[in-house]
């Protein structure tokens, strides 16, 4: 039995209250905006909105923006009309229809070259149609050329959303240990992110390849109980949160897919509650893919139970619907069932002929060529991820050269800068050189003038000096000696302190011997002569 697979990026996100309110904002601008790109991208947005619980909405939305960008040649809102559009008709499970908007979309969005977020989504919507379809080869290559484009422009949520659609596709593809690999990598960064809706789409994902793994040939009946209990819990965790966002498509994937494990451990009353609820739910938002996958399981249910009639009935409605939508692995599925239907009622020719289309379609999704194509896609993508980290290095490594050619250019100027300025400075340190030098020659020149004028000076100065002192001499001479004034004064003191070398007051004594006739006879008489005197004049050269 085969359940529900949720793809990222494809269903819905809740109904919350803020969106609401963004609904509303919305509308308040189709009603004031004239017919230009706002009204345009307020419709769009609309689209968007509405695109997965309510994709008729979203499909009327859509068409009026892209009439509107037609009309104005708005080529950005004819890209995301075609693109919005297209994500609601697959939620309507029109799977080829919505196959050409997207590939329109990707057209206008490739040569406009500055939406790359849009393109991306275009990708993605492609990707998930393919795997709906069971062609996983293209699915791959779509998703990777989806995930690409999220790297390139650091989507972290898109690009864990790539990872959950590959995961998926690798548990398609019986490869479990990459699917959960990718699928626990991308839980914990929405946990991170805390986006409730992909919270959900993680935790359904994982169920789903525990689910697969339970499935496997080879796998002990203990070792199965514990993958069941694993899957269940996964989707119960899932359906929680779904709930507390009111996801009505995510709500009925989760009953759909833990009826299904009910119905692997022959709990058949349960399974059959869960599928019906999953069916209600499917009806009501209109999603032909879902609904088939409801009647599909809702019918091997009552084949387990006896009821094959009421089993076929509900087989056949299924393979109608997924005739009707493209899809491959639900064709295939349907074929499986209605091969068993007819084996309950003993139409063997019916039931082998049915196994027979069942074995094609599986070949057709599990062949040789189409896991080599998967591995191509893988290669590809691994490739050019290579290939651009590898120019992105080498981008970072012609910067780096480029810099450092800069800097070596900044030091060239600054040397020829350093340079100028020293050869300016040495012109202007010259020239005041040659200016002290000029002033050298004046100041030594002078200074031989100078040194000849104190020459003759000091000469001068010696004439008169020797002049001087010669008069000194002279005075000196003629001043009275010491003895002759102790001889004849007595006590006396002599104060002379000429002002210059020669005095213009001196002091000069004598003595003179005499006899003289006295009444009693001869007598010898001594006369001492002083004189103390004041003059000018006195005829010293080099005074006045």
């Amino acid at each position: 039995m085969k359940q529900l697979i949720l793809y990222f990026l494809m269903f819905p996100i809740a109904v919350t209250a803020q969106q609401n309110n963004k609904i509303d904002s919305l509308k308040k601008v189709l009603l004031t905006a004239s017919d230009d790109t706002n009204k345009v991208n307020a419709l769009n947005e609309l689209s968007k909105e509405f695109k997965s619980n309510n994709p008729d909405t979203a499909i009327y939305f859509a068409k009026n923006a892209g009439l509107l960008a037609e009309k104005i040649n708005y080529k950005k809102g004819i890209a995301e009309s075609e693109l919005w559009q297209g994500t609601a008709i697959t939620n309507l499970g029109k799977y080829e229809e919505a196959l050409q908007y997207l590939h329109k979309a990707i057209e206008i969005l490739i040569s406009l070259s500055n939406n790359k977020l849009a393109l991306a989504r275009a990708h993605n919507g492609i990707g998930n149609i393919y795997t709906l379809q069971g062609n996983y080869p293209e699915a791959l290559k779509e998703h990777f050329a989806s995930l690409k484009i999220k790297e390139e422009i650091g989507d972290k949520k898109g690009i864990a959303g790539s990872h959950g659609n590959i995961g998926n596709i690798y548990m398609y593809q019986g490869n479990y240990p990459e699917a959960l690999k990718e699928l626990f990598a991308v839980l914990k960064t929405f946990e991170e992110i805390g986006d409730k809706n992909f919270i959900a789409m993680s935790h359904n994902s994982i169920g789903n390849i525990y689910y697969a793994q339970s499935n496997y040939p080879g796998v002990n009946p203990l070792e199965r109980d514990s993958l069941f209990n694993r899957a269940l819990k996964e989707h119960f965790a899932a359906l929680k949160t779904r709930e507390e966002i009111k996801d009505k498509q995510g709500i009925a994937t989760s009953h759909n897919n833990i009826g299904a494990i009910y119905y692997d451990q022959g709990n058949y009353p349960d399974a059959l509650r869960e599928h019906f609820a999953s069916l209600k739910i499917m009806e009501e938002i209109g999603n032909k893919y879902g609904i088939g996958s409801s009647h599909k399981n809702i019918g091997e249910t009552y084949i387990k139970q006896g009821k094959a009639k009421e089993g076929k009935e509900e087989l056949e409605k299924s393979l109608a619907l997924s005739k009707e939508t493209g899809s491959k692995d639900g064709i295939k599925e349907s074929y499986a069932g209605l091969a068993k239907a007819d084996s309950a009622l003993d139409n063997y020719k019916s039931a082998y002929n049915n196994y027979k289309l069942y074995i094609i379609y599986k070949d057709s999704l599990l062949n040789e060529e189409n896991t080599k194509k998967s591995v191509r896609a893988q290669m590809n993508y691994d490739f050019d991820k290579k290939e651009s980290l590898a120019k992105a290095e080498q981008e970072k490594k012609d910067a780096i050269v480029e810099e450092e050619k800069r800097r070596q250019k900044m030091f060239l100027f600054s040397v020829i800068g350093g340079l100028l300025l020293v050869v300016v400075f040495s012109g202007f340190l010259f020239n005041r050189f040659r200016v002290t030098q000029r002033q050298k020659k004046i100041i030594e020149k002078q200074k031989l003038l100078t040194d000849e004028k104190n020459k003759i000076i000091e000469e001068k100065n010696k004439d008169i000096t020797d002049s001087i002192n010669y008069a000194q001499r002279i005075q000196r001479a003629l001043l009275a000696s010491d003895g002759l004034l102790n001889k004849n004064l007595g006590e006396h003191f002599v104060l002379f302190k000429p002002k210059d070398i020669v005095s213009g007051d001196f002091y000069w004594a004598t003595e003179s011997v005499g006899s003289k006739q006295l009444a009693i006879g001869n007598e010898t008489t001594n006369r001492f002569y002083l004189a103390v005197c004041d003059s000018t004049g006195h005829g010293v050269p080099g005074l006045s």
